[in-house]
């Protein structure tokens, strides 16, 4: 399939095998004419750069002329020779061992279109992230050996509307718009892209990997719990102990949010007698971990029974947020309960695991609360019966000692009054 453009003087006229185009170019405003067999599209530098980059990738480029046949393969890269001319284009002497900017540009796009001439496989971290309607752009970046968070090595990658619709097909629409996301790291086929007139080298995206994705969350997920096992930290927040009466509670949630609401208002059909400080926190977003641990720390500052973080589940690019470093330390280090309340059924971040207790619901998390309240009431009301009883059967046993002892006191004052009755006849018989 060749794609060739030409430029008018208003125009980018794009013609060839265009059919499987038609979706991007129609994208760029552009228009079919049916007698000439063509599109044309308005001119601006942005089309101009996007009918260089298509047509380079269907094996065409630009013509000055209409109907001019254009090169199906570019040369191979040759050993740099200046073109000696008399005069360069500004009048100035030129040098037969210096290139042309041109030149210099043309011998980067031989070089690179012979080197990279196949489809190549090449993972890093998205960045900046950008959707329209002609396709999805983004950066590629690489962090240094250290893992700092400021990549040192970024490059411009497009994903074009119909690349996108493809991966969308192959893979399913909901995965690939859970890796395509700030922060996720991807390994993506690509073919390598050299814009002459900026000398800007970039990435055509044609697929990606989410496997790859997958499993570079679920690597960085368990060396964190590993870490914090070997620092004794990942039971810390488990082992403290719970108040009989946490009237005083902390919530973390998004200002407003379903999760917010169906938190307190479960508190409230219970009848819960306490208070609750509430933190608004954003619960999406590279945002988290900065502002969750911020939160934390307040709310342990005001001294609360029972700290609640929660958000209404999500997608496992949404709840990588909480596998945070930032926020499983923090908790770790807490010296109040923290009960979360994040993903829902199997989805369990970090935070869910080292918390004092993981509910799968705001709803859940609340109930939690109230039946903390139940459960110590019930253990009152079980010492008081206890109680009870034990003071019942002392009493019964005191009434028995006392009742022994009364007749016990009867016999002995009848007796000692038979006993002195006759004393007193026997002392009577003796005097007469």
């Amino acid at each position: 399939m060749t794609v060739h453009f030409r430029q008018t003087e208003t125009s980018v006229i794009i013609f060839g095998n265009t059919y499987p185009l038609r979706d991007q170019i129609k994208a760029f405003g552009g228009k079919f004419n049916g007698a000439e067999k063509n599109w044309r599209l308005p001119l601006s530098p942005e089309i101009l750069d996007w009918a260089n980059n298509i047509c380079g990738q269907h094996g065409g480029g630009r013509l000055e002329v209409s109907g001019e046949p254009a090169p199906t393969a570019l040369p191979g890269p040759r050993t740099p020779v200046a073109t000696v001319l008399p005069t360069t284009s500004l009048g100035l002497p030129e040098h037969p061992d210096t290139l042309s900017i041109g030149q210099l540009m043309d011998q980067i796009h031989r070089t690179l279109a012979s080197t990279f001439a196949d489809r190549i496989w090449i993972s890093g971290e998205i960045q900046n992230t950008s959707g329209k309607k002609s396709g999805f752009f983004l950066d590629l970046a690489e962090g240094d050996a250290k893992g700092h968070a400021n990549a040192t090595v970024t490059i411009k990658a497009i994903i074009w509307r119909d690349s996108l619709q493809l991966m969308e097909q192959r893979h399913g629409k909901e995965k690939i718009a859970e890796v395509l996301q700030d922060g996720m790291k991807v390994r993506v086929r690509c073919q390598v892209q050299f814009y002459k007139e900026r000398g800007q080298v970039s990435l055509i995206i044609l697929d990606i990997d989410p496997s790859y994705t997958k499993g570079a969350l679920a690597l960085a997920r368990e060396q964190l719990l590993k870490d914090l096992r070997a620092k004794g930290l990942a039971d810390a927040n488990k082992k403290l102990k719970l108040t009989p009466f946490p009237l005083h509670l902390g919530l973390i949630s998004a200002d407003k949010s379903r999760a917010h609401s169906d938190f307190l208002d479960q508190l409230n059909s219970l009848n819960f007698p306490g208070s609750v400080t509430f933190m608004p926190t954003p619960m999406q977003g590279e945002a988290v971990p900065a502002a969750v641990v911020k939160s934390l720390l307040a709310l342990i500052k005001a001294n609360c029974d029972v700290i609640v973080m929660t958000r209404g589940g999500g997608s496992a690019a949404d709840l990588r947020w909480f596998d945070a470093p930032e926020i499983a330390y923090a908790i770790a280090s807490s010296p109040i309960p923290v009960v979360c309340a994040i993903g829902h059924h199997d989805d369990v971040c970090v935070a869910e695991e080292i918390s004092y207790r993981r509910e799968k619901t705001p709803t859940a998390a609340a109930d939690f609360i109230i039946a903390w309240f139940t459960s110590t009431r019930e253990q009152i009301d079980r010492l008081a019966a206890t109680m009870a009883r034990s003071l019942e059967q002392r009493l019964e046993l005191l009434t028995a000692t006392t009742a022994g002892l009364i007749e016990r006191l009867n016999s002995s004052a009848i007796l000692a009054i038979q006993t002195r009755g006759q004393w007193l006849s026997r002392f009577s018989h003796s005097i007469d």
